[in-house]
């Protein structure tokens, strides 16, 4: 009866490189940019020398009595359940794996996979090699976590370079540009909201607090449905019929069209959040996150020589400062009596 031997593994492995050299070189051709060129050059010279470390590795190896054939199958499933790259299936399908690369973004994922893959299989060798082999192939394997960060990290720059490219395409000061920056305050307004109503003390806090983020749902509906019209050609709606216009969103996570606004709201920035402990501090937030969207909608309305984008935005304006006179009131009445207002104490500023 055969048994299969620790050569046997080892020989996957050095498949395994000629293959990852193969796909390296191709995508490397493929490249459109310098860095990315060299980047997987290096990485193939580095499988390269992974291919003569596990030649030397293989000396020691070849006569080690490894697995009976039950149990060789056993293991050959096994890698097949958790590794599923066709570069352990050779060189021509690396290869092939190449030519369909439609991108640097796409050859950047792939090459991930391939080095997580391999992370897998080399840390299943460690047992199946000799003590005095194992410091070689821990080498080679803290050599392939590198080379994934060194991925990830590309990608990341990559993908950051691309979005920053779209936000600069976009003229903020434009319609469309300003509707989308106000999207994303009113988004934000209703994660906040909500999030103050969850945390408020009182029913009377809470309900304040849940009435805002439906107004910041209802004025993010208006916005989404404004943002449509202007794309297509339509040109600005009479807001009441934008708001009877029916769409199904999230408010808390609508897919917004574009990129985010460039430079984070200094009213959003992790810097300025302060804690929501206690409810003045929600209130404190929210008056100035409702002054910044004022002043946004004020600011717009008064470009606009479109009759039905200047009822908008005044429409807007006029709400965020109904917003503004309800939390400033609240916030006074709170520090004056330490407490929301009762079910029979209903304050005139409700509302």
């Amino acid at each position: 009866m055969p048994i299969f031997q620790a050569a046997d593994v080892v020989e996957m492995a050095l498949e395994l490189e000629k293959s990852g050299e193969a796909f390296y070189r191709a995508v490397a051709k493929k490249a459109q940019t310098d860095q990315i060129r060299a980047l997987f050059e290096d990485l193939a010279d580095a499988e390269v020398q992974h291919y003569t470390a596990f030649q030397k590795l293989s000396k020691t190896a070849w006569d080690k009595p490894l697995m009976l054939p039950d149990e060789w199958t056993q293991y050959l499933m096994y890698l097949q359940a958790t590794i599923q790259s066709v570069f352990f299936e050779g060189q021509d399908k690396a290869l092939a794996l190449a030519e369909q690369v439609a991108d640097e973004k796409e050859a950047l994922r792939m090459a991930m996979g391939f080095e997580k893959e391999t992370l897998l299989f080399f840390y299943d060798l460690r047992d199946m090699v000799s003590e005095a082999d194992k410091a070689t192939l821990m080498r080679i394997v803290n050599e392939e976590k590198s080379h994934l960060r060194q991925l990830a990290d590309t990608l990341k720059s990559l993908e950051a370079e691309e979005a920053m490219e779209a936000m600069e395409a976009m003229d903020w000061s434009s319609p469309l540009g300003v509707l989308r920056r106000a999207m994303q305050i009113e988004r934000n307004g209703y994660r906040f909201y909500t999030d103050a109503a969850e945390r408020a003390v009182g029913e009377r806090g809470k309900e304040v607090f849940r009435g805002l983020a439906a107004d910041e749902g209802k004025h993010l509906h208006l916005l989404l449905v404004e943002y449509k019209a202007l794309e297509s050609g339509q040109g600005w709606i009479d807001p009441a019929q934008a708001l009877d216009q029916e769409m199904d969103f999230d408010p808390a996570n609508p897919d917004l069209p574009g990129e985010e606004y460039p430079e984070p709201m200094p009213i959003f920035t992790p810097s300025r959040v302060p804690s929501l402990d206690n409810d003045l501090a929600a209130l404190e937030f929210a008056l100035e996150t409702e002054q910044m969207s004022y002043d946004l909608y004020k600011t717009s309305a008064a470009e606009q020589s479109d009759p039905a984008a200047r009822e908008a935005y005044e429409m807007l304006a006029g709400e965020e400062n109904k917003h503004y006179v309800l939390l400033q009131s609240s916030r006074d009445y709170l520090l004056n009596n330490q407490t929301w207002w009762d079910s029979e104490e209903m304050p005139f500023f409700e509302g």
